[in-house]
């Protein structure tokens, strides 16, 4: 969360799409992995606080932008950002998602099954489920549709996860069995 709103904040050519994928990582490494996707004809970067001088002095204007950006805390006039800068779509996105996913009281996903990271998703494969249950590799998704059902399990298995579907109700777990029978669906109790 932190990454993506500080991320917000610049302009990307590739409508946030690499920052969005990098996310999870530290902020050095999303900087370093998205830096070309930035638009570079909208920034400036200055070293206000002279940390940079070796990079620029081997690197160049790019040495001197990662420098900055890697920064823990951002200098002021360090990043200047010309004209005026219209949160990426990919970003925006993921920010609403997050904010949806936190809004309710009752995050079932949290507490059933026992989740490894509580309150996050669990990015593998470039899909994200709900939760990676604690001392198995099984990935859990609750209550979705079929179609994207299909498509988590085929990634989570491609990664060598088993995949477990948790639902409110035996009368949805019978509805998607009926689809697929070989999906692993438990019914969880949790309200909807």
């Amino acid at each position: 969360m932190a990454n993506l709103q500080r991320a917000a904040a610049l302009p990307w050519t590739d409508g946030g799409q690499c920052v969005v994928r990098e996310a999870s990582q530290p902020w050095p490494v999303l900087v370093e992995r998205c830096y070309q996707a930035l638009d570079h004809d909208q920034i400036e970067f200055h070293d206000t606080a002279g940390r940079c001088a070796v990079a620029s002095a081997g690197a160049g204007a790019m040495g001197v932008g990662l420098c900055v950006l890697v920064a823990p805390e951002l200098v002021v006039g360090a990043v200047i950002v010309l004209g005026v800068v219209v949160v990426a779509v990919a970003i925006k996105e993921e920010l609403e998602a997050y904010e949806l996913r936190h809004a309710s009281p009752d995050e079932c996903a949290d507490e059933f099954p026992p989740n490894r990271y509580p309150g996050m998703d669990v990015l593998v494969g470039g899909v994200r489920f709900d939760a990676l249950q604690v001392g198995v590799r099984k990935l859990w998704e609750i209550k979705r549709e079929v179609e994207q059902l299909r498509k988590e399990r085929k990634t989570a298995m491609a990664c060598g996860y088993e995949f477990v579907i948790g639902v409110s109700t035996e009368a949805h777990r019978d509805a998607l069995l009926q689809e697929n029978q070989s999906l692993n669906v438990v019914v969880t109790g949790c309200r909807r």
